[in-house]
């Protein structure tokens, strides 16, 4: 039988209303720090369990966020999860996670099932799907308790993602001021919001700098599988017709791929041509040569999700738009 409010109020000497303060972290009624602890070591030792849907139903929270990602999602975005669970936890709140396959009907579906489970907010890393965006709005627009994580989108919910032009622009110049002058941007050419805003962001660059525009940004396999067959295409028809010494490149796993294909093909990496990533993985380090990269920063990404996301659920102002700075790390591919 489950262990009830009364019977730690019993053992402990206490009233059951400073038992369920303590057990529901709430402040309607004062405990000291002491007690707290009693109730709280008490609770333990009984095995007891806190019933979130009762006390969802009684109006109060659940301590719970949810969090929508994608069945397909890249490395980054679960370890901007992890670091999202870490700060949740240290907040008092847990986590309910839910997969939307690549279709905006199936995060609409587990949104309802969070709400059937009485979460607070929900946290989404999954929405930037091909075609798909205004079928999004038109499920969430009007919800006031979801926070999109990673990628930018036209509504008015409020929204954290990179912060990419600073780091890009400083890893062009430092291409510029360590004598390169052929820079390339590769970027697969896909229908999604993180690409689109990579190639406008290249073009821009190269305008206010006055370089060439050399951009391969074709729609290519971006499957682990066929990426050493289009690092060595990339290299071929891109790179060496184009006479390139230097390449900023996305994303992580294609950068890694492109140091050895510029290698069968016989160009020597940074001697013949620079190479800095945009995205960051430990074994970069590993690499030869140490392969240079903008960082992320995915703990910040994390940390500030759930930040806002609390502000949100204590009806505090948020901005329509957090954005998170990017690092320019620089190795040995550089140059």
């Amino acid at each position: 039988m489950a262990t009830t409010l009364k019977e730690i109020a019993n053992r402990a000497g206490v009233s059951v209303m400073a038992v369920s303060a303590v057990m529901n972290k709430t402040t309607s009624t004062r405990v000291s720090e002491r007690k707290r602890a009693v109730i709280e070591q008490i609770a333990r030792e009984m095995g007891y369990r806190s019933n979130v849907v009762a006390r969802t139903l009684r109006g109060g929270e659940s301590r719970m966020i949810g969090i929508l990602i994608d069945s397909c999602a890249p490395p980054w975005l679960y370890n901007i999860l992890r670091h999202i669970e870490s700060e949740a936890t240290a907040g008092g709140y847990r986590i309910l996670i839910s997969e939307g396959h690549d279709s905006v009907d199936n995060l609409a579906a587990a949104y309802e099932k969070f709400e059937q489970y009485g979460v607070d907010g929900v946290i989404c890393l999954a929405y930037d799907y091909p075609g798909q965006q205004e079928k999004f709005r038109e499920h969430f627009g009007d919800k006031n308790n979801i926070l999109l994580v990673g990628s930018y989108d036209e509504s008015m919910l409020p929204q954290i993602y990179l912060d990419l032009e600073p780091a890009w622009l400083e890893a062009v110049r430092y291409f510029r001021s360590h004598g390169r002058k052929r820079i390339g941007g590769i970027i697969a050419d896909l229908p999604i919001w993180c690409q689109q805003v990579r190639i406008s962001l290249f073009r821009k660059i190269c305008r206010d700098l006055k370089i060439p525009e050399l951009l391969w940004h074709q729609n290519y396999c971006a499957e682990p599988e066929c990426y050493a067959g289009e690092a060595d295409r990339c290299v071929r028809e891109f790179i060496r017709p184009n006479g390139l010494d230097a390449v900023l490149a996305h994303s992580d796993v294609f950068g890694a791929f492109l140091i050895s294909g510029l290698a069968r093909n016989g160009l020597r990496v940074p001697e013949d041509v620079a190479v800095i990533v945009d995205d960051s993985r430990d074994f970069f380090a590993a690499l030869q040569p140490p392969l240079a990269c903008i960082d992320h920063d995915e703990k910040a990404i994390g940390t500030q999700a759930v930040r806002v996301m609390l502000k949100m659920l204590r009806k505090e102002p948020v901005d329509h738009r957090t954005l998170i700075p990017c690092h320019l790390i620089l190795r040995e591919s550089a140059g």
